[in-house]
């Protein structure tokens, strides 16, 4: 039988498909699948026994207009129960830290279950928080404030309203509220519980005659409201004042 010529520096090429992205360390994987949208990183599930579970140990949950879309013509009390059923599901198949949380549907009703679903970001220690409800400033549940481990919220169409034991936020940098209805008193205590607060964004629904905020930390804070008059008190790091009635 005639030998096959081989050929000098002809590259022998094996028959085999390699999976590179699974041989990757577990902690790579999970932050691969970070930068994919969640609706994405669930489905991965599918792909082999060792990504079945792979998106629950994702930090990041962003339930968004992207992932929960409110169809023409829907049903507004049907759309809301399917958003709720979709995040509950999500949260109790979860496992590990949540640092950052985003719930930004504006069809999105205050829903009973929130009270829940705040106490379980503040036992997942959530880091970075951001709501977004319809228009209607939509109450803050009271477990909201046992966050004790934001470093960052943003809350728009919300009704703020600080309970009396609230302590505050004692590692928060950044507060950004837009179309948010919260008392000036109750907004200067807010702020004045936060000690290492870096940067305030607001614009509030409500006409504040005056209003001082005291936060020795802040550097840059912008303002959109009817105002009449803002003052600062151990504000020594302010760089950036921005204000528009």
């Amino acid at each position: 039988m005639p030998l096959k010529k081989k050929f000098p520096g002809t590259p022998v090429t094996r028959n085999y498909h390699q999976d590179f992205i699974s041989n990757l360390p577990q902690s790579l994987r999970v932050t691969i699948l970070n930068y994919l949208p969640l609706r994405d990183a669930v489905k991965t599930s599918v792909l082999s026994s060792e990504w079945r579970y792979m998106w629950t140990k994702v930090p990041h949950l962003c339930f968004d207009e992207l992932i929960l879309e409110f169809p023409s013509g829907g049903d507004q009390l049907e759309f809301q129960n399917k958003c709720v059923r979709q995040i509950l599901r999500v949260l109790l198949q979860h496992e590990g830290p949540i640092t950052t949380f985003v719930l930004a549907i504006p069809e999105l009703e205050f829903f009973p279950e929130m009270e829940s679903l705040m106490f379980f970001l503040a036992k997942s220690d959530v880091e970075d928080l951001t709501l977004e409800f319809e228009p209607g400033h939509n109450k803050l549940p009271s477990t909201f404030f046992k966050c004790q481990r934001l470093k960052a919220i943003s809350l728009l169409s919300c009704l703020v309203h600080p309970p009396s034991d609230f302590i505050g936020f004692s590692q928060l940098l950044t507060i950004l509220m837009l179309d948010v209805a919260i008392g000036s008193e109750q907004l200067q205590s807010f702020v004045a519980c936060c000690p290492l607060l870096k940067s305030l964004h607001l614009r509030i629904s409500s006409v504040y005659e005056a209003l001082e905020i005291q936060a020795s930390k802040l550097e840059n804070f912008e303002f959109h409201s009817k105002l009449k008059s803002v003052s600062f008190k151990n504000t020594p790091l302010l760089k950036e004042i921005y204000s528009i009635a």
